[in-house]
Order: structure tokens, then sequence, then C-alpha cells
């Protein structure tokens, strides 16, 4: 048996037009070389009748090859039952198989490859990592040189296994799950493929290993869940060596004259991972012969968006605009790249604060999308055996996130559920049902806004042309709709569920924190962001629903967070332990602890106590304050908050003159910023202590805010 690849000594046609099939040698030439899989099953056909072998092995070979290729060409075709089939397959060639073990261990990892690709195909990315993790890992546990013809199968099904690990990590702050499935860590896989024996003309497999390395640098992430630096530097460095290697070899590879670049099913991983045909020579035809151009652009396309996104990290937005343009123009054939491609535009409007430019390219995206009524007829491969995802999900997932900055909490509330319930993928991160309940929150707060617009505070008892009392319509410490207990509807996502999210949003956010709070803890990790700010939008929750009681536990565990951090507390955790200090301070008011509520607050009414909570409410610096308007004016609301709410807590304490004195201030600041008196906590603070004090002031105050 042949060691070495095969080589064809003509050169492939690359040009878009189609060679006279008798000028290819078999239906393996038909499948690889031009990815024409109709005349490659009718190849196999004409050889299964003419032949008419006795050999059971290769009968059952013939066959499996003939049922992948029924499988590409008929789209009806379920993928449950193309599974079923190939375990019999694979069942039939086990008991019929009289050839050495090193072409029986062939035929095996041709099928785990393919087994395993079609459930990636279908979204399954834990089932694809069941699938491959066996072999990879045996080989590398074992520390067994592979025979050099099982090299090439051997590399596609581990880089098989490292996309489905990237899939599975995408989203998470803790990056990789390997140790859930039993698997090694990709940075060992990576390892091990780069001690294989590589020939110097299998460029494809070089091309893909350094592209899977900058890939699994850049879902290294922090405890913080951002990019390392080092890993992003590490990344450009083998996107350099994998653009070398597809300007120098893999184009030679598939022929000189091919076309540049483009079209993929994935926004930066390889789509071009296909269907392996078995040989009763055991010998791989995966490469031994030239693939089909297509293929080549996808590689390209690939590499382009990985480049994209690493110009993104280092805020070059035009740049990164240009590479996904570049990968868009050879995609003009392929309609399922148009929404990855508005995918990634809206990602880079996105993430450079052009929200409502983001959520039009998101818009053309999702109508690019398959319908969730179509889906199960629509192919999972595409002619020439490569995968075609639906990338429907993270498309929605990415939209909902468009909309939440785009402050359309109810389009973002529809669009995550759409993905969560799509995509079991999506459906087990935490951090989509805390978007979820943010969404919900944001809805209240439009809600509690037009309220507080239209609903009077209290209606003034008149009598011969002078006020002489005053009926209160609702409290003056919280100028909050109220809100309503009643059942939840069991399905999310329904009509009734939108309906009732309209019109009761806090209801559907308190049971989604809940989901939050205990999935943001597993066994072996915990995500601290998700967690920390869950307990935070859970405890603004409760005090709507005036649960004073746990929204003070609540608060507790995030001020405890305050000395768990690793190093010096940044601005984002300051703002959260800030925020916890305010909701403490409601619930310990509410709870008639205003002496508590004072000193959870600021030890005095002095500057000194109240500028530094303030700041850290503002999340913003007092430097960046004096030169930015927009942090000036975020750090004037923060300072009459904080007094206002403080000058509440020394009202109810008893400290009258006190607690006028903060109102005061804090109505200072708020002209400052021109904040209207039917919407000023500072004056209803205010008013808070006047009738503390019993001043009938208290009334002429009130009436002239009308």
């Amino acid at each position: 048996m042949t060691t070495r690849r095969m080589r064809r000594t003509r050169e492939v046609t690359t040009s878009g037009e189609e060679e006279d099939s008798s000028s290819l040698s078999s239906g393996y030439d038909l499948y690889r070389i031009q990815g024409n899989t109709k005349a490659a099953w009718r190849a196999f056909r004409k050889n299964a009748k003419e032949e008419q072998e006795e050999d059971d092995r290769n009968k059952t070979i013939l066959e499996y090859n003939l049922l992948l290729l029924g499988y590409l060409n008929d789209s009806q075709h379920n993928s449950d039952s193309l599974l079923k089939q190939l375990d019999e397959l694979e069942t039939l060639l086990s008991r019929s198989d009289s050839s050495p073990e090193t072409i029986q261990k062939q035929h095996h990892y041709v099928v785990v490859y393919n087994r395993a690709l079609v459930h990636f195909a279908s979204g399954d990315a834990e089932q694809t990592i069941h699938s491959t993790n066996g072999v990879v890992r045996e080989i590398i546990q074992n520390k067994v040189k592979p025979e050099d013809n099982h090299i090439p199968i051997l590399a596609h099904i581990a880089f098989l296994l490292l996309e489905a690990l990237l899939a599975t990590a995408m989203g998470r702050h803790y990056g990789f799950q390997h140790e859930m499935y039993d698997c090694p860590h990709p940075d060992k896989i990576l390892g091990w493929l780069d001690t294989l024996d590589i020939d110097e003309q299998d460029a494809p497999i070089k091309f893909m290993l350094t592209l899977y390395k900058g890939r699994v640098d850049l879902a290294h992430l922090d405890e913080t869940g951002k990019h390392m630096d080092s890993k992003v530097r590490s990344a450009r460095k083998e996107l350099k060596t994998a653009m070398e290697v597809y300007q120098h070899k893999l184009r030679q590879c598939f022929g000189a004259d091919t076309a540049s670049v483009v079209s993929s099913a994935n926004s930066e991983g390889n789509s071009s991972t296909n269907f392996h045909l078995s040989s009763s020579s055991g010998h791989d035809y995966q490469q031994h012969q030239r693939p089909s151009s297509t293929i080549l652009q996808k590689y390209g396309q690939s590499a382009l968006n990985l480049k994209a996104h690493l110009e993104q990290l280092k805020g070059n937005t035009k740049k990164a605009l240009i590479l996904c343009s570049e990968a868009q123009v050879s995609a003009k054939e392929d309609e399922s790249y148009d929404a990855i491609h508005e995918n990634n535009h809206a990602v880079l409007y996105g993430t450079n604060g052009k929200c409502h430019l983001a959520l039009h390219a998101m818009s053309k995206a999702l109508r690019a999308t398959k319908d969730p009524k179509d889906i199960a007829t629509l192919p999972i491969f595409h002619n020439d055996g490569t995968v075609c995802r639906d990338n429907t999900p993270e498309i929605l997932h990415n939209t909902a996130i468009c909309a939440l900055q785009a402050k359309k909490y109810l389009s973002a509330y529809e669009c995550m559920v759409a993905c969560i319930t799509r995509s079991y993928h999506f459906r087990s991160r935490p951090r989509c049902w805390l978007r979820i309940a943010e969404a919900c929150i944001g809805i209240f707060s439009e809600l509690n806004e037009q309220h507080q617009r239209t609903a009077p505070s209290f209606t003034s008892v008149v009598e011969q042309g002078e006020p002489t009392g005053i009926i209160m319509d609702k409290s003056i410490l919280h100028c909050t709709m109220e809100v309503k207990s009643e059942d939840l509807v069991a399905s999310i996502g329904s009509a009734a569920d939108i309906e009732q999210v309209k019109r009761n949003p806090l209801l559907r956010a308190k049971f989604i924190l809940e989901i939050t709070i205990v999935w943001s803890q597993t066994k072996t990790t915990t995500d601290r962001e998700v967690l920390i700010a869950a307990q935070l939008s859970l405890a603004y929750v409760l005090l709507a629903f005036k649960d004073y009681s746990e929204a003070l536990k609540l608060t507790d565990k995030v001020l405890a967070e305050e000395n768990r951090e690793p190093g010096p507390v940044g601005l984002y955790r300051k703002r959260q332990l800030a925020t916890a200090r305010m909701y403490a301070g409601e619930a310990l008011l509410n709870l008639s602890r205003a002496k508590e509520s004072i000193k959870v607050l600021a030890e005095n009414a002095e500057d000194e106590s109240l500028g530094p909570l303030a700041v850290d409410l503002a999340g913003v610096t007092a430097d960046q304050a004096a030169t930015n308007e927009k942090a000036k004016v975020q750090l004037a609301k923060a300072e009459a908050m904080v007094r206002s709410s403080c000058s509440a807590a020394y009202a109810a304490f008893g400290d009258i003159e006190t607690a006028k004195q903060l109102a005061n201030s804090a109505a200072a600041w708020e002209d400052a910023h021109g904040v209207k008196h039917n919407q000023s906590d500072a004056r209803n603070a205010l008013i808070y202590a006047l009738l503390r004090e019993g001043q009938s002031t208290a009334l002429n105050l009130m009436t002239s805010l009308r």
C-alpha cells in the first residue's frame, strides 16, 4: 500500500467550465475536483452495475459512498435517517472487512468523521465533540504516531473537534468547556497536530492548522471575559502565516489560475470540511486529488473574516469593513453567505457605537436567513459536500444585542427569545437569559417614564379657592408605576407572553433572573460577571415588587464581592458596587432601618463622603467629567441621585435640617442639567423632608410643581 500522496498530472480547470466526465478517472475525481455530486453518484452507480463485485467489503464501501452522494443530491433526506443508515453500513463493513488493520482503521476514521460532520451540520456541536473526542483523545494520550496515510483524515477529525469546541465556548467568559466533555484542551490538540509529519504538499492542512491556532488564541479570555493582549498578538502572527501558506502553496495546490477568495457559511470558521468517501484501497481521497475551487474560496473567506475580526479588536473599523466586503465579492452565487456578510457588518457597526446602522444591517441579515418552517426541508450541505449550517440563531442573538444598544427593548426581547428557542447552545448560556431580563427591565423603564409624565403625584384639596390639603396618589419615595402580581404565561415567546411582557415586563424579568443566577454558578466555574449583574437586576425588580428583605439579601451578596476582587477594582465593578449600595439604602429605608440606610449610603452628609459614591455610580472619573460634556451630565445625575437618597434617609431618621440641605443640594445638581420639576427626585426628597417636619411650605411647593 502506498503511503505517499497520489498526484494528478494534468491541471484542474477552475474557471467554472465543466470538463467532460469521461476525462475523469472515477467518481472520486468528479466529487473531489469538480464538486459534482450528481455526476459522481452516476459514476459510482454505473460502476456498481458493470463490475458487480462479489467482495462484500467492496460492495459495502460502494453502497456507503452512494449513500453519501445520494444524500448530498437529495435535500429531502433527513439527517437522523442518514445517521442510522451510516451506522448500519459501518456494522456491515466491520463484519466483512478482512483487510489489513491499517485499512480498517482508515475506514473507521472516515466513518467517525462523516458521522460527526452530520451532527455538526445539524447544529449539534456537543454530539460532534462526543463523536470525535474518542479518536483524538486516544491517540494523544497513548502518544501513538499515526501512519502517514492516516494523517490527513485524523487532522480533519481534530479540526472538526476544534470547531465544535470553539462553538461551545462562544460567548462564555470562561472559554472552553473541554473538561465537561473529558476532552483534551484545544492547545494540546494543536500541539499534537504540530508533531504530525505533514507532507509539504499538504497545503490545506497546513493552512487550516495555522488558522485554527489563531482562532483558538482569540477564544482565550481573561477573568473579565476580555481578549488577552498576548493571545491577540499570537493570533495575528498565525494569521500572517496562514495568508502566506494560502498565497504561495494553497493556490498552487488548487491551480494557479484560481480566482481570489470567498464564500462560506461560517463567519470565521472553516466550512470547507466536507464528506470523505471511502475506498477499497484505504487511500484518502480527501487529499489525493485537487478539491473544487469553491473550497479554496471558502478557505480564503475564512481567513479574511478572521483578519477583519483582528482589525476590529484594534479599533480599525474601516479596514475591517473593507475586508468583509472583499470576502463577499466572490460569493455572488452563494446566497447563503448574504446573511453572514450583513451580520459581520452589523457587528462592526455595533462595536463602533453605530447601533442604528447595525440594526439596519441586521434587518437585512434576518431577511436572508432561513424560514423556521423550511428548516427541515433545506439542505445542510452544499453540492460540493461542505457544511451549510443554519446561522439564524447567531444572527438573532446579535440582533438582540444591537436592539438593546439602540434601546429597542421589545425587539431585543423577541429576537433573543427566538434565538434560545431555536438553539440549545444559546439556551444553555446564562448571558442570553440575562439579556432577556435586561430587555424586560428596559420595557418597564419606558412604561415607568410614560407613567411619570402622565400620572399626577397628588391631588390638592381646595376650599374657597385656597389649597388646604393634599391627597397622595403615589409615594414620593417610589416614583415608579405599581407592579401587579399575576400568573406568568407558561410559553415564553408566545403571543400571550409578548402581550404580558408589554403590560407587566418585570414579572417575566423576575422569573428569568432567578434562572440566570442558578445557571451562572456551575459545579466547575462561576460566571461572576453574569452572577453580579443578575443579582443587581433582580434586586431592582424585587424593590419594584416591594420585596425589600429579599432585595437586601441580594445587595449584601454583591457588596461582599468587593473583598474578593483579585486586583484593583475597575470602573465597571465600582459602578456595580455603588448601585448595590443605592439599592441596599432604599431597601433598608423601607424596612424602617434609616440609620443603617445612612451608613450604607454615606458616613456623613459631607461632599467628601457623598462624592466618591456619586463618581462610582456614574462610572466616570472626575477628569472625564471635566473634559467631556456627556460624562459631566452623567456625573451630575449621579450626584443628584445620591443626595436625594441620602436626604430621604436622613428625613426618616429625624435629621430634617440635614435632609433639607441634601435635597436642596440635589436640586442644584439637577438644575445643572435641566431636569423637569415634575420628574425631579430632589424635589420629591425635599417635599418628604418638609412633610416630616410638618411645614405648610411643603403644600405650596407641591402645588407649584403641578
